[in-house]
Formats: structure tokens, C-alpha cells, sequence
């Protein structure tokens, strides 16, 4: 898992891939959960990918005061609606 530290802002890279002949354009949702699915932060971006393109957002995320186990949930969210999900588990360590 990706370790980070307590209370620390870290930037997240997620690498979108365009593997249709269109433009694709919209929104990049980031929220990191704890285990029992509480949302602890977030974060949002737009985003934009040529046709059969690739772009990579940086993210900016507050970690939590909290040390322990969480899950990254990262949502690409196209504006037709379509959505592709990344799962991702994070260490917050002291």
C-alpha cells in the first residue's frame, strides 16, 4: 500500500488513459475512506484526454491526523456520465 504521513497534504498522481477515438473530459473525484467506509478527505480536478491520448492530474489530498488503514477511492467521472473507479489502500503513519 502507499504509505504517508499523518496530517500531511500529499499529491497524488492519477494517470488517465484514452483508449477511444473521442476527446474525453471531465471530472476526477478522490476520497479517502476509512475501513468502515467513513470519508475522511477529498479531492477534485477536471481533467481532459485526447483521443487515444494520455494525461496525468496531480491531486492534492490532507492526509488524516490518524494513523491506520484507509482505502483511495479515485473516481473518473466522464461528463456523459460514465465512471471508472480506482481502489487503492493507504497506510497514515506517525
Amino acid at each position: 500500500p502507499l504509505e504517508v504521513k499523518v496530517n500531511t497534504e500529499k499529491e497524488i498522481p492519477v494517470m488517465l488513459v484514452n483508449d477511444e477515438y473521442e476527446r474525453i473530459s471531465g471530472q476526477i473525484e478522490m476520497k479517502l475512506y476509512t475501513e468502515t467506509k467513513q470519508e475522511v478527505a477529498k479531492s477534485d480536478e477536471t481533467f481532459s484526454v485526447a483521443s487515444l491520448g494520455q494525461q496525468t492530474v496531480k491531486l492534492k489530498l490532507k492526509m488524516p491526523e490518524k494513523a491506520g488503514n484507509y482505502w483511495l477511492y479515485t473516481y473518473a467521472v466522464q461528463e456523459n456520465g460514465e465512471k471508472t473507479l480506482c481502489r487503492r489502500k493507504v497506510k497514515v503513519v506517525e
